[in-house]
């Protein structure tokens, strides 16, 4: 003898979401105004303030600044100004000293004329090949120079970043502490049928 039965179950799925809407927030220093709505942050420098001049600053001349890191020249109106003022005085100097030089053993009549030839001559050359070597130390010293600017720049564009995260940071925690948050919840209830059967 046999029989059979059915049974009747049912599952619950059930959802929640939350959205959270943020305050309208501004919050301000001297140097940069953060504004914090639904959609996000934006933070501006204070016109005329001292970050926002720097930015700009930092941002016209960051690249003269690698250009001379990466690629030292000579040429540059700095390095040439240098290069002028140390020939003209190594010039002006060894040419009055020679000069006292070749007059005095000229009056005792210890020098021909060749021989001064020969004296100038020679320090024209060396004073040629002095100026090569100051050349090449401003080259030397402009990538130094041009590295220490680099990292001074840096630390101080930093700074200026540091403001801006940091104000931020601020409107946000302000703007959430003033936030709404709503919630939906909604149900799904599936029912399913079980079949079994028995025997005797």
């Amino acid at each position: 003898m046999g029989g059979g039965g059915s049974a009747s179950l049912s599952k619950t799925n059930t959802n929640s979401t939350t959205k959270r809407k943020y305050s309208n927030t501004s919050t301000t220093n001297p140097y940069v105004t953060s504004r914090t709505t639904n959609k996000g942050t934006v933070t501006n420098f204070a016109q005329g303030s001292g970050a926002d001049t720097f930015n700009q600053f930092y941002n016209s001349y960051i690249g003269n600044v690698l250009n001379d890191l990466v690629n030292p020249s000579i040429n540059s109106t700095r390095n040439q100004a240098l290069v002028n003022s140390y020939a003209n005085n190594l010039n002006k100097l060894s040419n009055y000293n020679l000069e006292n030089t070749i007059n005095n053993l000229s009056n005792r009549g210890l020098i021909r004329s060749s021989v001064a030839n020969d004296m100038y001559n020679k320090m024209n050359k060396e004073n040629a090949n002095n100026i090569a070597d100051y050349q090449a130390s401003i080259i030397g010293n402009n990538q130094n120079d041009a590295t220490n600017l680099f990292n001074t720049l840096m630390n101080a564009y930093l700074q200026n970043w540091n403001i801006i995260n940091g104000n931020q940071a601020q409107s946000l925690q302000t703007s959430t502490g003033n936030s709404t948050q709503t919630g939906n919840t909604s149900s799904t209830t599936k029912s399913f049928s079980a079949q079994g059967s028995y025997g005797g």
